[in-house]
């Protein structure tokens, strides 16, 4: 009985190794504080500039063992130079998603208030830094997808998430940039509300009804007036109880080359 042999393989390369959802402690700056601990979940990626014979992922947790006592926000680019170098590579990536703590005060409008002072109370927000490095240079932005209050009356929903994702030329607080997109829903999110406070909070989100397009137009125009914003991406999604569907709005901008 002859033998068929089979078919040649076509010749493919892999293009991207890395390794995900390592879990790890780093230091984020803090506008009130300095610097804060927090705990991030990473992603770590490097684009291949030529096949490799074996997969080396176990490399990149040594590399980020190596700087465990200096992972920060601030010196990520180091890190991924040295994971550019380590696999000859054309370029480094890593996404950080974590949680970030700041202070905040109650609504206090009719209640929540001691002795005349709203309550001071401590907010979680998630953010994601990503950060690619080249042989070219280095490009970053943050990501914060943040709840938002939509009083669109006539209509029911169950929440509506806006992610801002910027790149810039030095850096954005955190805390200022939750706060530009929130002043754009209809009403702001407390973590701490008295119960004196809800019907002020309805009635103000009621009065002030937002579309989706109405929350990424006005974010989207706050970010471009700041010299500082090379390029954002804006969306609003609202989850709606009355339909079947969600509704969605985006708008992306680049400054242009050359402007200040």
């Amino acid at each position: 009985m002859s033998r068929t042999s089979p078919p040649d393989r076509p010749h493919l390369d892999v293009q991207k190794v890395g390794v995900k959802g390592i879990e790890y402690p780093i230091t984020l700056l803090d506008k009130a504080r300095g610097t804060q601990s927090t705990v991030a979940r990473a992603d770590i990626s490097v684009r291949l500039s030529h096949p490799l014979d074996t997969a080396r992922e176990s490399r990149m947790v040594e590399i980020l063992n190596k700087h465990r006592l200096e992972v920060s926000i601030t010196n990520l680019p180091g890190l991924l130079r040295e994971l550019v170098e380590t696999f000859d590579a054309e370029s480094a990536h890593v996404d950080f998603s974590f949680p970030y703590f700041f202070n905040e005060k109650s609504a206090g409008q009719r209640g929540g208030r001691r002795d005349g002072v709203r309550l001071p109370h401590l907010r979680r927000r998630e953010a994601r830094r990503s950060i690619w490095v080249s042989k070219c240079g280095c490009q970053s932005r943050f990501c914060i997808p943040i709840p938002k209050t939509t009083g669109v009356p006539a209509r029911a929903t169950s929440g509506r998430w806006s992610p801002a994702a910027v790149r810039f030329r030095k850096i954005v607080w955190i805390e200022e940039l939750i706060g530009l997109i929130e002043k754009a829903a209809s009403s702001p999110l407390y973590s701490l509300l008295k119960r004196s406070d809800e019907r002020h909070v309805t009635l103000q989100a009621y009065e002030n009804p937002r579309s989706q397009e109405d929350v990424v137009r006005a974010v989207a125009e706050q970010l471009a007036r700041d010299e500082n914003i090379l390029w954002f991406a804006v969306q609003s999604e609202s989850l709606e109880s009355l339909h079947n569907h969600n509704n969605y709005a985006l708008i992306e901008w680049a400054r242009p080359a050359g402007t200040p």
